[in-house]
């Protein structure tokens, strides 16, 4: 398809590739805590029930990785929650849009179409949190949107981090368990992959605790297993990696014969990075 390799959303319980956080910290040249924009049903919406959108998001959903499915999904989303936004379900409804909106950051294959839907996912997290103040999964979506922006939009990088972490050891203090202990795994790979000291937050060994953290809670979830390795490899244990890779590799095939859409991209995460330190071979001659 042509897109670059990355691992964002799956860190944050969706799907896999790479959080850039190699960015030195900077100024923040964007308001970061402008209020959301309006929130308005698309045209296409009209006369629609929010409850068939929403119905009709999740099913588009899980065609991914078809690109248009997942816009599709996403607009519904947003048209579910804007079309009746007093309902108890439209933070639900706010937090798959930007769920979806995220996966689009990692998947566009557009540098302009990727901060896009980074520019999306932010601003739905912040009708999310603005309307709903209580809902942790709204602050939990909003720090993952503040992480693909940082990726997106280097210069807003430094803010965007602090104000990521921030929001996710609120979310971590309160629930842990959230999106499959994804506090734990978010924050792990942020401390792993953001320079360190004095240029950014980066420290290996605490994302070393908070990895072990996601795996206590969630220990069948791959995308904890692969944060955990990654973890173990960066400070020093080649050996744990590899063992724990494979690990997330075993996991992965679990989670495909049983039909789950990412389950491939974690697979593929844990056999390229086995191949780099020399593990066992890739299962099916891959």
């Amino acid at each position: 398809m042509g897109a670059r390799p990355r691992r964002f959303t799956e860190a944050v319980a969706v799907v896999p590739v790479a959080l850039l956080l190699g960015v030195a910290a900077g100024g923040c040249v964007s308001p970061l805590r402008q209020p959301a924009a309006p929130l308005e049903a698309s045209t296409r919406a009209g006369r629609s029930d929010p409850a068939e959108l929403e119905r009709q998001a999740r099913e588009l959903w899980d065609l991914r990785p078809d690109l248009d499915a997942v816009r599709r999904a996403a607009q519904a989303w947003l048209d579910a929650a804007a079309l009746d936004p007093r309902s108890a379900r439209c933070a639900d409804r706010l937090a798959e849009a930007v769920r979806a909106h995220v996966w689009l950051a990692e998947h566009e294959e557009s540098a302009a179409a990727r901060e896009a839907a980074a520019a999306r996912a932010l601003d739905a997290a912040r009708h999310c949190r603005e309307r709903f103040p209580d809902r942790i999964d709204c602050e939990y979506w909003f720090a993952v949107a503040l992480g693909v922006t940082a990726r997106e939009r280097p210069a807003t990088a430094g803010k965007s981090l602090a104000l990521m972490i921030e929001a996710l050891e609120r979310v971590a203090e309160r629930e842990p368990a959230l999106e499959q202990a994804g506090p734990h795994r978010v924050l792990a790979l942020v401390y792993l992959r953001a320079p360190g000291w004095p240029a950014g937050p980066g420290d290996e060994e605490a994302g070393l605790e908070h990895a072990r953290k996601a795996v206590a809670l969630a220990p069948d979830f791959p995308p904890n297993v692969l944060a955990l390795a990654e973890a173990l490899d960066r400070n020093g244990d080649a050996e744990g990696a590899r063992e724990t890779y494979e690990r997330a590799r075993e996991q992965a095939e679990n989670w495909a014969a049983r039909g789950h859409p990412d389950a491939p991209a974690w697979r593929e995460e844990a056999e390229r990075a086995l191949r780099r330190l020399g593990g066992a071979a890739p299962k099916g001659g891959r």
